[in-house]
């Protein structure tokens, strides 16, 4: 699974298409299980002018959300991935938003993904417009940047899409041989993700972690012992192959019929972590069994205002 002068722009933007809410839990923790990520959709948010300079742009990623509770009132959550961090970018990340607002007068939640440069991980960024040392605007944003944030910390947690992001960041821990089987093995250890979800994310793993002729050397060694059998697995390729071939006719059938009810429940699993901690495994079985979109749905709706899962029906 080799990938030469890869089109990062574009790598990216189709892994956060198939792993959206993943993304925002774990770039907004506190913020995202306030939306209901299982009801959005991707819009097309248009070209528009740069002015003043008249510029053509399009945004990266733009997912039409609701809010929880209340008037379910509609949200946008816009995503930029950029190659590399430049101070004017705040301000350009400011503008992006604004349009964005008055285009459609709906509320704007912005992230941006920073591949190099940046902070070294999560943190919140602010753009001020002041006239006559007068504060006119305030403008907050999310950014993650990927390069100077610590692979081991991310690698800490059990989550596969974290562990895929941490291919690009900076890891201390040992040689590079270590890091791209430490970030495969987390993907392979993941029980939620069919064949296609697991190939992405270790796509992303080797094309951002490309190593020289030595540490290959060193890379294929670790790949034999037992305790990387399934990551063995996992980079073989007759094994790719075939998913590349008949195996995406059948993922696309399934992914019709099934993709939905599979993002519903990865979601909703995700949402009773954040909700209340360690699942019973009763809980688990339920969710994972229930094939019941409308009913997925409405446990997703339940996590916040549930005061235990006996409420929302997930415990006796």
């Amino acid at each position: 699974m080799t990938t030469q002068h890869p089109n990062h722009d574009q790598l990216f933007k189709r892994l956060l298409h198939n792993f959206f809410p993943e993304f925002l839990l774990l770039v907004a923790p506190k913020n995202a299980p306030l939306l209901r990520l299982e009801h959005g959709r991707f819009v097309d948010p248009g070209t528009f002018t740069d002015f003043p300079r008249g510029d053509r742009r399009h945004l990266d990623l733009v997912y039409q959300t609701q809010e929880l509770g209340g008037e379910s009132k509609v949200i946008f959550v816009h995503v930029e991935v950029e190659a590399e961090f430049r101070q004017s970018f705040d301000q350009r990340m400011w503008e992006y938003a604004m349009t964005l607002a008055l285009r459609h007068r709906h509320p704007v939640f912005p992230i941006a993904l920073f591949l190099k440069g940046g902070p070294p991980g999560i943190e919140r960024r602010t753009f001020e417009m002041r006239a006559a040392d007068f504060l006119v605007h305030r403008f907050h944003y999310l950014a993650f940047g990927l390069s100077r944030a610590p692979a081991e910390i991310y690698l800490e947690r059990r989550d596969p899409l974290a562990a895929a992001l941490a291919a690009r960041m900076r890891y201390t821990q040992g040689p590079p041989a270590e890091h791209k089987v430490r970030c495969l093995r987390r993907i392979a250890e993941a029980r939620d993700l069919n064949a296609a979800r697991s190939f992405q994310l270790a796509h992303i793993v080797d094309t951002y972690l490309e190593l020289p002729e030595q540490d290959e050397i060193k890379f294929q060694e670790m790949l034999s012992k037992d305790d990387n059998r399934e990551v063995q697995t996992m980079m073989d390729l007759d094994w790719a192959d075939r998913l590349l071939g008949e195996g995406q006719a059948v993922g696309r059938k399934e992914g019709r019929e099934e993709g939905r009810s599979e993002e519903a429940r990865r979601t909703l699993l995700r949402l009773l972590q954040l909700r209340f901690g360690t699942l019973p495994d009763t809980a688990v079985q339920r969710v994972e069994g229930c094939g019941d979109l409308d009913q997925l749905h409405t446990w997703c709706d339940g996590v916040l205002t549930a005061p235990d899962l006996k409420t929302l029906g997930l415990a006796r």
